[in-house]
Protein backbone atom coordinates (compact mmCIF):
# COMPACT_ATOMS: atom_id res chain seq x y z
CA UNK A 1 0.00 0.00 0.00
CA UNK A 2 1.16 3.30 -1.21
CA UNK A 3 1.14 6.17 1.19
CA UNK A 4 1.54 10.03 0.89
CA UNK A 5 3.29 11.12 3.93
CA UNK A 6 3.53 14.59 2.95
CA UNK A 7 0.18 15.08 2.37
CA UNK A 8 -1.59 18.13 4.05
CA UNK A 9 -5.36 18.69 4.48
CA UNK A 10 -7.18 20.34 1.65
CA UNK A 11 -7.80 24.22 2.09
CA UNK A 12 -10.99 25.53 1.01
CA UNK A 13 -10.39 28.43 2.27
CA UNK A 14 -7.40 29.17 0.04
CA UNK A 15 -8.44 27.87 -3.17
CA UNK A 16 -9.04 31.18 -4.51
CA UNK A 17 -5.74 31.90 -3.19
CA UNK A 18 -3.94 29.56 -4.96
CA UNK A 19 -5.51 30.77 -8.11
CA UNK A 20 -3.60 33.62 -8.06
CA UNK A 21 -0.51 32.72 -6.11
CA UNK A 22 2.44 34.46 -7.83
CA UNK A 23 5.19 32.65 -9.11
CA UNK A 24 7.88 34.01 -7.01
CA UNK A 25 8.31 34.10 -3.43
CA UNK A 26 7.23 37.01 -1.22
CA UNK A 27 9.41 39.62 0.12
CA UNK A 28 8.01 39.73 3.79
CA UNK A 29 8.48 36.32 5.72
CA UNK A 30 7.75 35.41 9.44
CA UNK A 31 10.27 37.12 11.22
CA UNK A 32 11.46 35.24 14.20
CA UNK A 33 14.68 32.90 12.98
CA UNK A 34 13.95 28.86 13.14
CA UNK A 35 15.02 26.35 16.05
CA UNK A 36 17.68 24.28 14.56
CA UNK A 37 16.14 20.83 14.98
CA UNK A 38 17.99 17.85 16.29
CA UNK A 39 19.07 15.74 13.85
CA UNK A 40 17.66 12.76 15.63
CA UNK A 41 13.94 14.02 14.64
CA UNK A 42 14.68 13.91 10.92
CA UNK A 43 14.60 10.17 11.72
CA UNK A 44 12.38 9.75 14.06
CA UNK A 45 9.65 11.32 12.55
CA UNK A 46 8.92 9.90 9.62
CA UNK A 47 9.21 6.28 11.60
CA UNK A 48 6.77 7.87 13.81
CA UNK A 49 4.61 8.08 11.37
CA UNK A 50 5.04 4.80 9.56
CA UNK A 51 4.50 3.08 13.37
CA UNK A 52 1.27 5.36 13.93
CA UNK A 53 -0.15 3.91 10.47
CA UNK A 54 0.96 0.27 11.26
CA UNK A 55 -1.18 0.70 14.66
CA UNK A 56 -4.10 1.86 12.29
CA UNK A 57 -4.30 -0.78 10.40
CA UNK A 58 -4.07 -3.32 13.34
CA UNK A 59 -6.80 -1.08 14.95
CA UNK A 60 -8.80 -1.21 11.59
CA UNK A 61 -8.83 -5.08 11.70
CA UNK A 62 -10.04 -5.60 15.43
CA UNK A 63 -12.38 -3.30 14.86
CA UNK A 64 -14.30 -6.18 13.02
CA UNK A 65 -14.12 -8.16 16.43
CA UNK A 66 -15.24 -5.32 18.22
CA UNK A 67 -19.48 -4.72 18.72
CA UNK A 68 -20.67 -2.73 16.59
CA UNK A 69 -22.33 0.68 16.98
CA UNK A 70 -25.83 0.74 17.77
CA UNK A 71 -27.60 4.15 17.27
CA UNK A 72 -30.27 4.96 19.72
CA UNK A 73 -32.06 7.76 17.99
CA UNK A 74 -31.83 10.17 21.22
CA UNK A 75 -34.21 13.39 21.91
CA UNK A 76 -31.43 15.22 24.01
CA UNK A 77 -28.93 17.50 23.60
CA UNK A 78 -27.07 15.60 25.48
CA UNK A 79 -28.16 12.13 24.26
CA UNK A 80 -27.50 13.10 20.76
CA UNK A 81 -23.92 14.39 21.88
CA UNK A 82 -23.00 10.84 23.05
CA UNK A 83 -24.86 9.34 20.11
CA UNK A 84 -22.54 11.17 17.47
CA UNK A 85 -19.38 10.70 20.04
CA UNK A 86 -20.00 6.86 20.32
CA UNK A 87 -20.26 6.88 15.98
CA UNK A 88 -16.78 8.86 15.74
CA UNK A 89 -15.22 6.32 18.13
CA UNK A 90 -16.54 3.50 16.07
CA UNK A 91 -15.97 4.27 12.54
CA UNK A 92 -12.92 6.01 13.14
CA UNK A 93 -10.85 4.97 16.48
CA UNK A 94 -7.96 3.30 15.57
CA UNK A 95 -6.76 2.86 19.39
CA UNK A 96 -9.11 5.44 20.87
CA UNK A 97 -7.89 5.01 24.54
CA UNK A 98 -3.83 6.10 23.03
CA UNK A 99 -5.30 8.47 20.39
CA UNK A 100 -5.06 7.47 17.22
CA UNK A 101 -7.91 8.07 14.90
CA UNK A 102 -8.84 7.59 11.30
CA UNK A 103 -9.43 10.90 9.09
CA UNK A 104 -12.49 9.61 7.62
CA UNK A 105 -14.82 6.82 8.75
CA UNK A 106 -13.33 3.05 7.55
CA UNK A 107 -10.23 4.80 6.26
CA UNK A 108 -6.86 4.03 7.93
CA UNK A 109 -4.68 7.07 7.10
CA UNK A 110 -4.27 8.54 10.93
CA UNK A 111 -5.96 11.91 11.42
CA UNK A 112 -4.21 15.38 11.08
CA UNK A 113 -4.00 17.82 13.62
CA UNK A 114 -6.55 20.30 12.43
CA UNK A 115 -9.46 17.42 13.21
CA UNK A 116 -7.43 16.13 16.09
CA UNK A 117 -7.95 19.17 17.94
CA UNK A 118 -11.47 19.47 17.19
CA UNK A 119 -11.89 15.92 18.41
CA UNK A 120 -10.40 17.25 21.66
CA UNK A 121 -12.99 20.08 21.25
CA UNK A 122 -15.55 17.84 21.31
CA UNK A 123 -14.11 15.49 24.21
CA UNK A 124 -13.73 18.84 26.29
CA UNK A 125 -17.36 19.48 26.21
CA UNK A 126 -18.51 15.95 26.67
CA UNK A 127 -16.73 15.86 30.08
CA UNK A 128 -18.32 19.34 31.10
CA UNK A 129 -21.26 17.31 31.03
CA UNK A 130 -20.62 14.22 33.36
CA UNK A 131 -17.19 15.14 34.29
CA UNK A 132 -15.11 12.22 32.99
CA UNK A 133 -11.86 12.87 31.76
CA UNK A 134 -10.76 9.93 30.41
CA UNK A 135 -10.97 11.02 26.52
CA UNK A 136 -9.69 14.22 27.29
CA UNK A 137 -6.65 13.20 28.66
CA UNK A 138 -6.55 10.57 25.94
CA UNK A 139 -6.49 12.64 23.44
CA UNK A 140 -4.02 15.28 25.32
CA UNK A 141 -1.40 12.51 25.19
CA UNK A 142 -1.60 12.18 21.55
CA UNK A 143 -0.94 15.48 20.57
CA UNK A 144 2.90 14.83 21.10
CA UNK A 145 2.89 12.43 17.77
CA UNK A 146 2.60 16.07 16.12
CA UNK A 147 5.28 17.63 17.87
CA UNK A 148 7.74 19.47 15.69
CA UNK A 149 10.12 22.44 16.80
CA UNK A 150 8.00 23.70 20.13
CA UNK A 151 4.51 23.80 17.91
CA UNK A 152 2.19 21.70 16.32
CA UNK A 153 2.66 19.80 12.82
CA UNK A 154 -0.15 18.47 10.27
CA UNK A 155 0.96 15.04 10.79
CA UNK A 156 2.97 12.54 12.90
CA UNK A 157 4.92 12.73 9.31
CA UNK A 158 5.84 16.12 10.11
CA UNK A 159 4.64 18.62 7.76
CA UNK A 160 4.61 22.70 7.05
CA UNK A 161 3.05 23.83 10.22
CA UNK A 162 0.04 26.33 10.38
CA UNK A 163 -0.42 28.74 12.65
CA UNK A 164 -4.33 28.31 12.34
CA UNK A 165 -4.00 24.31 13.31
CA UNK A 166 -2.27 25.61 16.23
CA UNK A 167 -4.23 28.01 17.58
CA UNK A 168 -6.99 25.60 17.98
CA UNK A 169 -5.16 23.59 19.54
CA UNK A 170 -4.14 26.51 21.98
CA UNK A 171 -7.70 27.26 22.33
CA UNK A 172 -8.07 23.32 23.35
CA UNK A 173 -5.36 23.11 26.24
CA UNK A 174 -6.65 26.79 27.81
CA UNK A 175 -9.96 25.38 27.81
CA UNK A 176 -8.67 22.16 29.21
CA UNK A 177 -6.93 24.24 32.31
CA UNK A 178 -9.66 25.99 32.35
CA UNK A 179 -12.15 22.63 33.43
CA UNK A 180 -9.47 20.65 35.11
CA UNK A 181 -6.59 23.53 36.42
CA UNK A 182 -4.32 21.06 35.82
CA UNK A 183 -1.16 23.67 35.20
CA UNK A 184 0.74 21.61 32.89
CA UNK A 185 -2.30 22.77 30.03
CA UNK A 186 -1.51 25.74 30.46
CA UNK A 187 2.15 25.59 30.35
CA UNK A 188 1.63 23.89 27.14
CA UNK A 189 -0.46 26.15 26.01
CA UNK A 190 1.81 28.69 26.86
CA UNK A 191 4.94 27.08 25.27
CA UNK A 192 3.09 27.61 21.87
CA UNK A 193 3.76 31.57 22.15
CA UNK A 194 7.50 31.82 20.24
CA UNK A 195 5.83 30.16 17.51
CA UNK A 196 2.97 32.57 17.66
CA UNK A 197 5.39 35.57 17.39
CA UNK A 198 7.40 33.90 14.83
CA UNK A 199 4.47 34.61 12.27
CA UNK A 200 3.53 37.98 12.60
CA UNK A 201 3.85 39.50 9.69
CA UNK A 202 5.68 43.17 8.88
CA UNK A 203 2.47 44.79 8.08
CA UNK A 204 0.49 43.26 11.11
CA UNK A 205 -1.26 40.15 11.70
CA UNK A 206 0.10 36.15 11.74
CA UNK A 207 0.41 34.52 8.66
CA UNK A 208 -1.53 30.98 7.95
CA UNK A 209 1.65 28.23 6.69
CA UNK A 210 4.88 28.39 6.95
CA UNK A 211 7.20 28.82 3.76
CA UNK A 212 4.06 29.05 1.90
CA UNK A 213 5.14 30.26 -1.94
CA UNK A 214 2.24 32.69 -1.52
CA UNK A 215 2.37 34.10 2.39
CA UNK A 216 -1.01 35.02 3.27
CA UNK A 217 -2.98 36.60 6.36
CA UNK A 218 -6.36 34.35 6.95
CA UNK A 219 -8.92 34.76 8.99
CA UNK A 220 -8.98 31.28 10.13
CA UNK A 221 -5.30 32.05 11.64
CA UNK A 222 -6.02 35.63 13.00
CA UNK A 223 -9.28 35.10 14.66
CA UNK A 224 -8.50 31.72 16.60
CA UNK A 225 -5.04 33.36 17.60
CA UNK A 226 -6.29 36.70 18.51
CA UNK A 227 -8.96 34.46 20.99
CA UNK A 228 -5.73 32.38 21.92
CA UNK A 229 -3.81 35.35 23.16
CA UNK A 230 -6.36 37.11 24.74
CA UNK A 231 -7.15 34.09 26.98
CA UNK A 232 -3.70 33.80 27.89
CA UNK A 233 -3.71 37.06 29.28
CA UNK A 234 -7.06 36.97 31.04
CA UNK A 235 -5.38 34.09 33.05
CA UNK A 236 -1.82 35.17 33.03
CA UNK A 237 -2.37 38.95 32.79
CA UNK A 238 0.78 39.02 30.68
CA UNK A 239 1.28 41.71 28.52
CA UNK A 240 3.29 40.33 25.78
CA UNK A 241 0.04 38.26 25.20
CA UNK A 242 -2.56 41.56 25.16
CA UNK A 243 0.36 43.22 22.95
CA UNK A 244 0.08 40.35 20.48
CA UNK A 245 -3.92 40.51 20.24
CA UNK A 246 -3.85 43.67 19.45
CA UNK A 247 -1.61 43.46 16.73
CA UNK A 248 -4.04 40.62 15.10
CA UNK A 249 -7.14 42.90 15.84
CA UNK A 250 -5.52 45.46 13.07
CA UNK A 251 -5.17 42.56 10.61
CA UNK A 252 -8.62 41.38 11.36
CA UNK A 253 -10.30 44.91 10.93
CA UNK A 254 -8.52 46.31 8.32
CA UNK A 255 -8.08 44.35 5.09
CA UNK A 256 -9.76 41.48 6.49
CA UNK A 257 -13.21 42.64 7.30
CA UNK A 258 -16.03 43.21 4.65
CA UNK A 259 -18.11 46.50 4.14
CA UNK A 260 -21.13 44.28 5.21
CA UNK A 261 -19.32 43.72 8.76
CA UNK A 262 -18.27 40.15 7.53
CA UNK A 263 -14.70 38.72 7.25
CA UNK A 264 -13.07 37.45 3.91
CA UNK A 265 -11.44 34.39 3.74
CA UNK A 266 -7.69 35.79 3.15
CA UNK A 267 -5.36 38.69 1.90
CA UNK A 268 -1.84 38.21 0.35
CA UNK A 269 1.36 39.80 0.73
CA UNK A 270 0.17 40.20 -2.96
CA UNK A 271 -2.14 42.49 -2.18
CA UNK A 272 -4.50 39.80 -3.60
CA UNK A 273 -8.16 39.28 -1.26
CA UNK A 274 -9.69 36.14 -0.99
CA UNK A 275 -13.63 37.10 -0.21
CA UNK A 276 -14.78 33.94 0.13
CA UNK A 277 -17.34 33.64 3.26
CA UNK A 278 -16.80 30.96 5.67
CA UNK A 279 -18.73 30.44 8.85
CA UNK A 280 -16.49 29.56 11.05
CA UNK A 281 -14.19 33.14 10.03
CA UNK A 282 -17.17 35.08 11.01
CA UNK A 283 -17.10 33.11 14.64
CA UNK A 284 -13.94 33.37 15.20
CA UNK A 285 -13.38 36.49 14.70
CA UNK A 286 -16.91 37.68 16.40
CA UNK A 287 -15.61 35.58 19.80
CA UNK A 288 -12.32 37.51 20.13
CA UNK A 289 -14.11 40.74 20.11
CA UNK A 290 -16.03 39.13 22.79
CA UNK A 291 -12.96 38.59 24.63
CA UNK A 292 -11.98 42.14 23.89
CA UNK A 293 -14.96 43.47 25.39
CA UNK A 294 -14.47 41.25 28.49
CA UNK A 295 -11.15 42.21 28.45
CA UNK A 296 -11.65 46.11 28.39
CA UNK A 297 -15.56 46.82 29.05
CA UNK A 298 -15.26 48.93 25.71
CA UNK A 299 -18.54 48.67 24.01
CA UNK A 300 -17.18 48.97 20.51
CA UNK A 301 -16.22 45.87 20.72
CA UNK A 302 -19.29 44.24 21.78
CA UNK A 303 -20.92 46.02 19.31
CA UNK A 304 -19.00 44.79 16.65
CA UNK A 305 -19.09 41.11 17.58
CA UNK A 306 -23.17 41.69 17.60
CA UNK A 307 -23.05 43.28 13.58
CA UNK A 308 -20.81 40.69 12.83
CA UNK A 309 -23.40 38.06 14.07
CA UNK A 310 -26.06 39.83 12.88
CA UNK A 311 -24.25 40.09 8.91
CA UNK A 312 -23.38 36.45 9.35
CA UNK A 313 -26.94 34.96 10.26
CA UNK A 314 -28.05 37.40 7.26
CA UNK A 315 -25.73 35.57 5.05
CA UNK A 316 -26.09 32.31 5.89
CA UNK A 317 -29.53 32.34 6.52
CA UNK A 318 -30.14 32.92 2.78
CA UNK A 319 -31.41 29.46 1.19
CA UNK A 320 -29.09 26.29 2.00
CA UNK A 321 -26.00 28.54 2.47
CA UNK A 322 -25.57 26.91 6.32
CA UNK A 323 -26.50 23.79 6.30
CA UNK A 324 -23.83 23.60 2.92
CA UNK A 325 -21.15 24.59 5.05
CA UNK A 326 -18.99 22.12 6.81
CA UNK A 327 -20.42 20.74 10.01
CA UNK A 328 -16.77 21.44 11.71
CA UNK A 329 -17.04 25.41 10.48
CA UNK A 330 -20.41 25.46 11.85
CA UNK A 331 -19.13 24.13 15.41
CA UNK A 332 -17.01 27.01 15.38
CA UNK A 333 -19.25 29.85 14.46
CA UNK A 334 -22.06 28.55 16.44
CA UNK A 335 -19.68 27.85 19.80
CA UNK A 336 -18.17 31.45 19.64
CA UNK A 337 -22.03 32.78 18.81
CA UNK A 338 -23.27 30.93 22.31
CA UNK A 339 -20.14 33.41 24.36
CA UNK A 340 -21.85 36.20 22.59
CA UNK A 341 -24.80 35.33 23.80
CA UNK A 342 -24.01 34.17 26.91
CA UNK A 343 -22.76 38.01 27.24
CA UNK A 344 -25.78 39.71 25.54
CA UNK A 345 -28.34 37.55 24.66
CA UNK A 346 -30.41 37.78 21.60
CA UNK A 347 -33.24 34.49 21.02
CA UNK A 348 -31.99 34.69 17.07
CA UNK A 349 -28.56 32.91 18.11
CA UNK A 350 -30.80 29.80 19.71
CA UNK A 351 -32.94 30.32 17.88
CA UNK A 352 -30.38 29.00 14.48
CA UNK A 353 -27.89 26.47 16.24
CA UNK A 354 -31.67 24.76 17.27
CA UNK A 355 -32.90 24.96 13.99
CA UNK A 356 -29.62 23.71 12.25
CA UNK A 357 -29.18 20.75 14.36
CA UNK A 358 -32.50 20.03 14.19
CA UNK A 359 -32.26 19.56 10.90
CA UNK A 360 -28.86 17.87 11.01
CA UNK A 361 -30.77 14.80 13.26
CA UNK A 362 -33.36 14.49 11.27
CA UNK A 363 -31.93 15.23 7.52
CA UNK A 364 -28.15 14.48 7.60
CA UNK A 365 -27.82 11.75 9.75
CA UNK A 366 -27.27 7.98 8.57
CA UNK A 367 -29.04 6.24 11.44
CA UNK A 368 -27.47 3.17 10.50
CA UNK A 369 -23.99 4.56 11.00
CA UNK A 370 -24.42 7.60 13.12
CA UNK A 371 -22.71 9.35 10.45
CA UNK A 372 -23.86 12.51 9.46
CA UNK A 373 -23.32 12.09 5.93
CA UNK A 374 -27.09 12.26 3.93
CA UNK A 375 -29.42 15.52 3.24
CA UNK A 376 -27.38 17.20 0.92
CA UNK A 377 -25.60 18.08 4.49
CA UNK A 378 -22.17 20.10 3.80
CA UNK A 379 -18.88 18.35 4.59
CA UNK A 380 -15.47 19.20 4.96
CA UNK A 381 -13.88 16.29 2.16
CA UNK A 382 -16.83 16.11 -0.31
CA UNK A 383 -18.31 12.33 -0.62
CA UNK A 384 -16.60 11.20 3.08
CA UNK A 385 -17.98 11.34 6.34
CA UNK A 386 -15.04 13.67 7.79
CA UNK A 387 -13.81 12.93 11.79
CA UNK A 388 -13.60 16.90 11.63
CA UNK A 389 -17.54 17.31 10.58
CA UNK A 390 -18.31 14.62 13.53
CA UNK A 391 -16.38 16.17 16.33
CA UNK A 392 -17.89 19.72 15.37
CA UNK A 393 -21.54 18.01 15.81
CA UNK A 394 -20.42 16.42 18.87
CA UNK A 395 -19.58 19.49 20.21
CA UNK A 396 -22.37 21.38 19.09
CA UNK A 397 -25.10 18.60 20.32
CA UNK A 398 -22.86 18.66 23.78
CA UNK A 399 -23.14 22.58 24.27
CA UNK A 400 -26.44 22.63 23.38
CA UNK A 401 -26.89 20.76 26.68
CA UNK A 402 -24.36 22.96 29.02
CA UNK A 403 -25.99 25.51 31.25
CA UNK A 404 -25.76 28.94 29.60
CA UNK A 405 -24.19 30.73 32.15
CA UNK A 406 -20.89 28.10 31.35
CA UNK A 407 -20.89 28.93 27.88
CA UNK A 408 -18.71 31.89 28.34
CA UNK A 409 -16.15 29.46 29.50
CA UNK A 410 -15.94 27.73 26.01
CA UNK A 411 -12.92 28.08 24.01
Amino acid sequence: MSVNWTAVRPRPVTATARANAPAQAPAAKPSAAKLPEAPIAHLWRPLRGALLFARGLVGKVTALFRPGFKPQDAASPDGRARETWAALQAKMGLAPGAGVYAEHAGGSITATVWPYGQALAAALDLAKLDGNYDQVKALAKGLSNFKKDGAYAPGPWGGKRLWDDNAWVGLDLIQAYGQTKDPAYLDQAEALFPFFLAGLAKQGGVYWEENNPRMSLNACANGPAAEYALRLYMITKKPQYLAYAKNLDGALNGPLRSPEGMYYDNVGDDGTVGKEFYSYNQGAALGADVLWYKVTRDKKYLDRAQQTAKAALKHFGKGDRLWKQAPSFNAIFFRNLLTLDAVAPDPAYRKALDAYLDRAWKEGRDPKTGLFTQGGMGSYTAGKADMLDQAGLTQLFALAAWPKDKLADVS
